[in-house]
């Protein structure tokens, strides 16, 4: 009776984890990333929190799945900062730093503080829609606490968002 309790709640293991890979691969279609060669649905998704670079080919749990150029955003209405607030001191990095994401192939980002200093500008060159900003200024310094405004233009269009930075 054990060991099929045992299968029982490995089955619904299997089940959960089939159901948390078909979402998963949900969220990479909508995030614009196309994924071809995929037959089956997976127990198991290497993604690397979704980051491909271009023709990337992913070897995953014996399968072989190519994904194909990462798709760029025509414009910068899908533009959005996380987290925000950032925390530059937090014991979790994936607060420590703040990201850009639905961004343009070619843009420039200005930071700036909310009386009008410019903290840092950047034209990075971009594999994928977004970058990842450490919260450091043009001279490598930490950032203080409080609000800067971030504009991204690119291709004849220009956007502007509130980012907070807590120490």
């Amino acid at each position: 009776m054990k060991i099929n309790k045992k299968m029982q709640m490995s089955r619904n293991k299997r089940k959960a984890s089939q159901a948390l890979c078909e979402y998963f691969l949900i969220l990479l279609v909508l995030a614009g990333l196309t994924i071809l060669g995929v037959t089956t649905l997976l127990p198991k998704i290497k993604a690397a929190g979704g980051e491909y670079a271009k023709e990337q080919i992913d070897e995953i749990a014996g399968e072989v799945v190519l994904v194909e150029d990462v798709e760029f955003p025509s414009n910068l209405d899908g533009f959005i900062i996380y987290p925000n607030p950032a925390y530059p001191n937090h014991s979790d990095p994936g607060y420590r730093v703040a990201n850009f994401a639905g961004l343009m192939k070619n843009v420039t980002i200005k930071i700036y503080t909310i009386t009008g200093g410019l903290v840092l500008s950047v034209s990075p060159t971009l594999t994928e829609p977004k970058w990842k900003w450490n919260l450091k200024n043009s001279s490598g310094s930490t950032v203080a606490s409080g609000t800067y405004l971030c504009k991204v233009s690119g291709g004849g269009y220009e956007k502007e968002k509130k980012l907070v930075v807590i120490k």
